[in-house]
């Protein structure tokens, strides 16, 4: 990920900004955009309105993500479409508001994400197997090797 942020970030160093902070989307309300264990990167400096778009919201005790977009009597915020839009006041807004979403990426599998040795993903199973038999059939190999010297 440090690659992904210095690039979009253009530090020539490397560097992260200690303004950008991540989350990881926990629920389904953001379906099809974000689903669980996706991350999204937000600008944690900026806790105002800057225009239409995806931002890092306080929910209650956790934080989510919203659609919000300026309206006549307010900001509308909303989800997906199973879910109620809202309309709050920009004083609201920023009450709540963590940061603008500026980047994002999909989660194909956590656990090798996070830094596990096996996968969710389908074929894992067979792909354990075939490594395995490829060990044996090293392993049997170099015992061969050792009896012809």
């Amino acid at each position: 990920m440090t690659a992904l942020l210095s690039m979009a970030t253009g530090h020539a160093d490397g560097s992260i900004p200690n303004t950008l902070a991540w989350l990881v989307v926990a629920g389904v309300n953001m379906v099809p955009d974000f689903r669980p264990g996706d991350r999204v990167v937000y600008r944690s400096d900026m806790t105002h309105f800057v225009g239409n778009g995806l931002y890092v919201m306080q929910n209650g005790p956790r934080l989510a993500v919203f659609r919000a977009s300026s309206a006549s009597s307010g900001i509308l915020l909303s989800q997906n479409r199973l879910a109620a839009d809202q309309t709050v006041s920009l004083a609201q807004f920023e009450r709540d508001c963590r940061g603008p979403i500026v980047a994002a990426f999909k989660v194909h599998d956590p656990i090798l994400l996070n830094g596990g040795n096996t996968s969710e993903r389908p074929g894992a199973e067979y792909a354990r197997d075939f490594h395995a038999a490829a060990e044996r059939m090293e392993r049997r190999e170099a015992r061969e090797l050792e009896r012809a010297r």
